[in-house]
């Protein structure tokens, strides 16, 4: 379909699993370096383990998700869209 943008959501808490699969998949398929791949909802099932990744994510990036960005619980719609307006124009040179 030749998507720029691929969206992953989930709400469980199994975040740590979902997200890595999703980019191993991508780059199994070799379309990982042609989307830009983003991801929302829970880490963790549990309150005080999600509040560890979001402090690992602030401390040292999204790597260890396998994502290029994340929304969690509470994210405001415009700072998304403004995310993927921004990180569509730098990767792909869109105007």
């Amino acid at each position: 379909t030749k998507a720029h943008v691929v969206g992953v959501s989930n709400l469980l808490g199994l975040g740590m699993t979902l997200f890595p699969r999703v980019d191993q998949r991508l780059q199994e398929l070799d379309i990982r370096d042609k989307v830009i791949l983003m991801a929302g909802g829970r880490i963790a099932e549990k309150e005080e383990d999600h509040k560890e990744y979001e402090d690992k994510m602030a401390n040292e990036g999204l790597d260890f998700l396998g994502v290029d960005g994340f929304f969690g619980p509470g994210t405001k719609l415009d700072d998304i869209i403004d995310w993927i307006d921004k990180n569509i124009k730098e990767k792909f040179n869109k105007q």
